[in-house]
């Protein structure tokens, strides 16, 4: 029994466990451009791969968008991954993810 745990424990088998990267809560406005559309919406959370914004943004999977934190005047690009009832599931695509995230959670 101990040992299946561990095994279960190690393949990351919940989807808490397949996540790359640690998400903060943040709840931080800011605005996302794709092509020729720009949307205001709140960041709910963050990590150094991605984030959860809300409510769910009309972009479909794979789209392209430009990511604006307004107080801090940074911009990170990625493209979306899901929609989901809590919001759009977005991830970063720049090697520079974690330091950009970092002076966000300062701002917050």
């Amino acid at each position: 029994k101990r040992l299946a745990g561990l095994g279960q424990a190690l393949l990351g088998s919940s989807s808490a466990n397949r996540r790359r990267y640690r998400r903060y809560e943040v709840a931080t406005l800011a605005q996302v451009a794709a092509g020729d559309k720009t949307f205001e919406c709140e960041v709910a959370n963050v990590s150094t791969g991605g984030a959860l914004l809300m409510p769910a943004l009309p972009l479909g999977d794979g789209t392209a968008f430009t990511l604006t934190h307004p107080s801090s005047t940074i911009s990170l690009t990625g493209r979306v991954i899901a929609k989901a009832d809590e919001g759009t599931r977005i991830e970063f695509d720049q090697p520079t993810a974690g330091a950009i995230v970092s002076a966000w959670m300062r701002a917050s």
